[in-house]
């Protein structure tokens, strides 16, 4: 019975590794837009009717994917999203450059945030748009302490002080990347973003790799 538990446990093991991103991998999908086009990434917007998704071959390194929105145009928040699969207990890391311009209460923003399967489109579009400090990882708007107009820099230069820093710890299961823009008055704003990764921590593979030495272990002194 011992046994037939333990080669369970290991066909169980051996299913999850096979799964299993592997370490130093990126996550995310057409994360530096080299495809030319949105392959990957899910348009998203919360309210308003002008909203501009585009890939424009001007990138930190060229392409990069580009929201825009015109000054005195109708429009509120609206971005891209993209779910990556990252096995529950892991950690992850968000990385990337982005660059923009704002103006006229105009802001830009980028959120890491785990959800559990079967978590809709339309629950995570409310919670991108929601007020919620603890998703945050970059965060600009017009009018703050930080430039309204810079260029290509890492996304973790405008770290939020109630965020996450661009690290997600023990995942549900799915991680979600969101790229957001927008204005509640009809500002401008032009941001783009390129050579997002979205990678796990070296921590996780190495519990990972005690996990496995552990139940190897048990297994010889079975027998």
């Amino acid at each position: 019975m011992k046994r037939r538990l333990l080669i369970a446990a290991w066909m169980m093991t051996v299913f999850f590794v096979a799964a299993a991103p592997a370490a130093g991998a990126n996550l995310l999908v057409n994360g530096n837009w080299s495809t030319g086009d949105e392959t990957g990434w899910t348009r998203w917007y919360s309210s308003g009717s002008a909203h501009n998704w585009s890939v424009w071959p001007d990138g930190a390194t060229q392409p990069a994917g580009t929201l825009s929105c015109q000054d005195g145009q109708s429009v509120d928040s609206f971005g891209w999203y993209q779910v990556a699969y990252v096995p529950m207990g892991w950690t992850v890391h968000l990385d990337g450059d982005w660059s923009g311009t704002l103006a006229d209460c105009a802001w830009a923003e980028v959120r890491l945030f785990s959800v559990a399967p079967g978590t809709t489109h339309n629950d995570i579009v409310a919670r991108i748009d929601s007020i919620s400090d603890p998703d945050m990882v970059s965060d600009r708007w017009e009018g703050s302490s930080l430039p309204d107009t810079w260029g290509w820099e890492s996304i973790l230069l405008s770290s939020s002080p109630g965020g996450n820093g661009g690290t997600i710890v023990n995942s549900e299961g799915y991680v979600v990347v969101a790229l957001d823009a927008g204005s509640l008055v009809g500002g401008a704003a032009t941001v783009s973003f390129d050579n997002l990764t979205l990678t796990p921590e070296p921590a996780t593979m190495a519990l990972m790799g005690l996990g496995l030495a552990g139940l190897a272990a048990r297994r010889k002194r079975t027998k």
